[in-house]
């Protein structure tokens, strides 16, 4: 697409290349709402594949969605992600408890020094099995979320980084190491538009590394002429990514 000819009268018949060394031109361009509507193709090559997508308006507004919580934890749901959930802590809990006498037999003086406390984790961790716990004043019914969510803006070269607030588990568990919780975070890279260009964007995705347990391709607007957004989510789900619309995560918000 880059070999496009730009059809407007400031570059016209010239190679897109050639438009996209104008930069300030450019971003003039894809802040025009009659350019997004009109130039679709155009705008999706300015947008996705040239420039730092965070200098982009339509970006920034996408990325702030993720300050709100339930908007976070709606994604979450999509993406079925149980870190959340009291009931997957106590699971978790216990693999690493398996975990740890598996890699410190019963003479080992690391794991004697270690086994009280160990034994009172467990023993804390079982009363979270009660129907409804209290946590920081708020009462909690099973399968509602026990631990606080964060998020963490450009990292590793995301956009966005959903995880759950450890400071609890590292302060108080002897076993955090061990334990999946630092496994099980969201990874996200937000496109205002995806259509044609999706090969780019997936291979960025792909190159990029990441302990994350799901990664995730946020997107408002699809428009392509040469597939369709099911032949998208099917390629990036072979690489294993999930693909999500702004739309279908607003829906989910109506059952949190």
């Amino acid at each position: 697409m880059q070999d496009k000819i730009f059809p407007l009268k400031k570059y016209k018949d010239q190679p897109m290349e050639v438009v996209l060394q104008d930069r300030n031109y450019c971003e003039w361009l894809a802040a025009q709402s009659w350019f997004r509507e009109k130039f679709k193709p155009y705008y999706q090559i300015i947008i996705n594949n040239f420039g730092e997508p965070g200098e982009t308006p339509e970006h920034n507004a996408l990325q702030a969605r993720f300050l709100d919580d339930r908007f976070c934890l709606a994604l979450g749901n999509l993406c079925k992600w149980k870190l959340m959930n009291k009931n997957a802590c106590i699971r978790n809990l216990g693999k690493a408890i398996r975990l740890a006498k598996e890699l410190n037999p019963q003479n080992d003086y690391e794991y004697n020094k270690n086994l009280k406390r160990m034994e009172e984790i467990s023993e804390m961790r079982e009363d979270m099995n009660e129907s409804i716990i209290e946590w920081e004043g708020k009462e909690l019914m099973d399968g509602e979320p026990f631990f606080k969510m964060k998020t963490i803006f450009e990292q590793d070269w995301w956009d966005v980084i959903i995880k759950t607030d450890d400071t609890y588990c590292k302060n108080e568990c002897i076993i955090w190491k061990d334990c999946d919780i630092n496994f099980w975070k969201i990874a996200v890279e937000i496109k205002p538009l995806v259509g044609d260009d999706y090969p780019e964007i997936l291979r960025k995705m792909n190159n990029r590394n990441t302990n994350s347990k799901y990664k995730c391709l946020i997107y408002d607007n699809f428009y392509a002429e040469k597939v369709t957004l099911e032949e998208v989510k099917k390629k990036f789900a072979s690489l294993e990514i999930l693909v999500f619309s702004i739309n279908e995560i607003e829906t989910e918000m109506q059952n949190i």
